[in-house]
């Protein structure tokens, strides 16, 4: 072999373990078997015609009993949609892409397989019926995206965005040239194809236009045509062909030249399993190549029972691989509710008893602060959270409180007491900023903010009040700017039974959505008077003429033990639909946008190497999204909390550019400003200047801070002629993009 990687033998179980080694003396420099996944017809789960294999992430396979995917020591971390499912694909942060028989639709999964959305292609065909899917993960620049190809039986590719909340047709491709087969993606994203039925391997671009193809040539050993039924490029771009009659695999370069090939014949009878040589193939197939380097081949034997089979020191690795964010525990636990969110940079706050703790995007502890008891912390200090929240640009942290500990003469927390209702501002490091009893502008003291939430699209902050029966809205700066009246239900007590707030969140279309419970009647019982109570999440408009008015409510979805459970806790997703949490011991829930119940889910996670540890009965948990859709559940009855991928975007947070006013000019030079707020990344600036609009020149770019606030800068542009008219415009770059400010004229003398 021309390049070696090191390798370890890995020893895999679950599906029906067998493990084969390579054998004793064989030179590092070769490729050999390091382990495999051995199916035998019996085995519950034993894979059979083997029609789909991916690598992406983690290994997912698809044959006559559906698709599953499989966890790095080959337990089933799920089974989607049995017999049904036609391709899965899982990438490298455990989101899963699906096409089931039936319909024209590929779907979404979480980490542990519940339905997250679906793209509809029936919007370009009514007949498409996906066949199989291709992911090309992007480049780590973000320059280029991710695509997700998808075969169809109408012999055309439809290529889609995988991070998108909806499929968006209007920028979707249809390549006609590519039809059913093997589809691979080079590192440069141009594709390679092979239709499984003979030895041709044909060159696209990544906008389907044909560019050259090849032919593998045949064994020297053997006489028996050459049948391709496997193709995968590694991240080097080297192309592995599966010949599953010449029971070999063969290594090319991306222009079809042999660089090796490897496999042999079974040397026993053919209705035994080539597992019982190290490096004997039945009939080579599917190939796949992981984030690590192992080539894994779907081996099927003359009756279509298949094993799979890694041969490592042979390919180079695909990308990075999952990184699992185990569960942090944080103490001590209070029993109280957690606070949880998650700011601009994917940091986490967490909230407990007087304290607010702070873990990077790595889930590593960063800081803690503040203080539990109201005198000796001083203004600051804020007893039980009842909410937190980011602001969106400056990372601030918001905290809203109004209950403290009752102490024993031990220190020791006995009870708790409503005082000191505030919204408190820290800075991301906990510096303390603010201090609001009563909202500046018109608004009314807290009386028992019970809930809060922070739009991050400008960052006002929502705080619930019961007492007040209202929802003050506040812009960044604490001032206040409306209220809305919380909503009583229809049967509940005309008094003693006020709307109780648990949680407020923003949905995609800026309505607010108000978690409240209210008191229905008394039910006298031998051991005394019970209360029944009616719930739900009632929805209000934000912004426009009717800012402030009352929409609607959803209802409190009816599978609980009770309807009047409404949630502690409310995470909305890109695409409307929410998750949420109820009472100790009654589910985590997902719902669409309209209310009606998607999933209902007892445990955190029901399996799932990407969810390891985390499994067991909700405390209720508290739930944040960021800004791309992906989950931090908090739970203080069990004291820990856990991010949960639901989105693999990126949050964009662009810079601001403006194109200041020239401040002086000679005969050869002209003086101007230009201003950015960096958006809290590094960015650089420049200016653009020319005769005309397409300017054609600029300055040099200058850097600025990873700063929150409105940066200038001053460039003299030299080299000019006397008495002429100049566009200019400032140019600012950050790591989420470019953004121009307007176009101006400057005069030399």
């Amino acid at each position: 072999m021309h390049r070696q990687r090191a390798g370890t033998v890995i020893a895999l179980a679950g599906l029906g373990l067998a493990t084969a080694l390579a054998p004793a003396g064989a030179s590092p420099g070769l490729p050999h078997q390091a382990a495999q996944i051995a199916i035998a017809p019996s085995d519950l789960g034993a894979l059979h015609n083997v029609s789909h294999l991916h690598a992406a992430g983690s290994l997912a396979v698809t044959d006559t009993a559906g698709a599953r995917r499989l966890a790095s020591n080959g337990d089933v971390v799920y089974a989607a949609a049995g017999s049904g499912a036609i391709d899965l694909i899982v990438d490298q942060h455990g989101i899963g892409y699906a096409t089931f028989t039936g319909d024209h639709a590929v779907h979404v999964l979480a980490a542990d397989g519940h339905l997250l959305r679906s793209y509809d292609l029936s919007f370009i065909d009514p007949n498409l019926q996906p066949t199989g899917l291709t992911l090309d993960a992007g480049a780590p620049d973000y320059f280029t995206p991710r695509q997700l190809y998808v075969q169809t039986t109408t012999d055309g590719v439809v290529v889609l965005d995988p991070d998108a909340a909806a499929a968006d047709f209007s920028n979707t491709a249809f390549v006609n040239a590519i039809g059913d087969g093997i589809l691979a993606v080079a590192p440069d994203h141009s594709l390679y194809w092979t239709s499984g039925t003979n030895n041709q391997v044909v060159h696209f671009t990544d906008e389907g236009i044909r560019m050259s193809s090849f032919t593998v040539p045949g064994n020297a050993d053997t006489t028996a045509a050459v049948t391709l039924k496997g193709l995968a490029i590694d991240s080097a771009g080297y192309l592995f062909a599966g010949d599953a009659p010449n029971h070999r695999i063969v290594e090319l370069t991306l222009n079809g030249a042999v660089l090796d090939q490897f496999g042999e014949a079974n040397p026993y009878a053919p209705d035994l399993p080539a597992a019982s040589t190290a490096g004997a193939l039945d009939g080579p197939g599917l190939l796949a190549v992981d984030c690590h380097g192992g080539l894994w081949v779907a081996d099927a034997d003359s009756s279509g029972n298949t094993r799979l089979v890694e041969f490592t020191r042979v390919a180079a690795p695909t990308g990075g691989c999952p990184d699992p964010v185990a569960p942090v525990t944080i103490g001590p636990s209070s029993q109280q509710a957690l606070a949880v969110a998650v700011d601009r940079a994917d940091n986490v706050y967490l909230s407990a008893l007087g304290e607010v703790e702070k873990y990077d995007a790595s889930r590593h502890f960063v800081l803690r602060w503040g203080s539990a008891h109201p005198v000796e912390g001083g203004l600051h200090a804020f007893g039980f959270a009842s909410g937190l929240g980011t602001d969106p640009v400056s990372g601030d942290v918001w905290v809203s409180s109004y209950r403290w500990p009752d102490y024993d003469a031990n220190g020791n927390v006995m009870g708790v007491h409503n005082a000191f209702p505030q919204l408190l501002r820290f800075g991301p490091t906990g510096t303390f900023r603010a201090h609001i009893t009563t909202p500046p502008g018109g608004g009314s003291a807290f009386v028992t903010p019970t809930a809060m939430t922070v739009r991050r699209s400008d960052g006002h902050v929502f705080v619930a009040d019961t007492t007040l029966q209202t929802v003050q809205e506040l812009d960044r700066s604490g001032t206040f700017v409306r209220s809305y009246a919380i909503q009583t239900f229809p049967g509940a007590e005309a008094s003693g039974g006020l709307p109780f707030v648990f949680a407020l969140a923003i949905d995609p279309q800026g309505r607010l959505l108000v978690s409240a419970r209210q008191r229905a009647s008394h039910v006298l019982t031998t051991t005394g008077t019970n209360s029944t109570y009616l719930g739900g999440i009632e929805r209000f408009v934000t912004t426009g003429a009717t800012a402030g008015s009352f929409d609607t409510t959803l209802p409190v979805p009816q599978n609980l033990s009770t309807a009047a459970d409404p949630p502690a806790s409310i995470g909305v997703l890109a695409d409307g639909s929410m998750l949420w949490s109820s009472s100790p011991n009654l589910p985590v829930v997902s719902t669409a946008a309209s209310g009606a119940v998607l999933t209902v889910s007892s445990t955190y996670a029901p399996t799932g190497q990407a969810l390891d540890g985390i499994v067991g009965p909700s405390g209720a948990p508290r739930i944040a999204v960021d800004c791309v859709g992906n989950v931090v559940l908090a739970d203080a009855t069990l004291s820990r909390y856990v991010a949960l991928r639901y989105s693999t975007g990126r949050c964009i947070w662009l810079p601001t550019a403006t194109t200041g006013l020239m401040t002086k000019h000679t005969t050869t030079s002209i003086t101007v400003t230009g201003s950015s707020n960096p958006s809290g990344q590094v960015t650089k600036m420049r200016v653009l200047y020319g005769a005309t609009t397409a300017y054609g020149k600029a300055t040099v770019w200058v850097t600025l801070p990873s700063d929150n606030t409105v940066q200038t800068r001053t460039f003299t542009i030299s080299g000019l002629l006397s008495a002429h008219t100049y566009h200019y415009r400032v140019q600012v770059q950050n790591g989420s993009g470019t953004v121009s400010g307007v176009d101006r004229i400057a005069k030399t003398l």
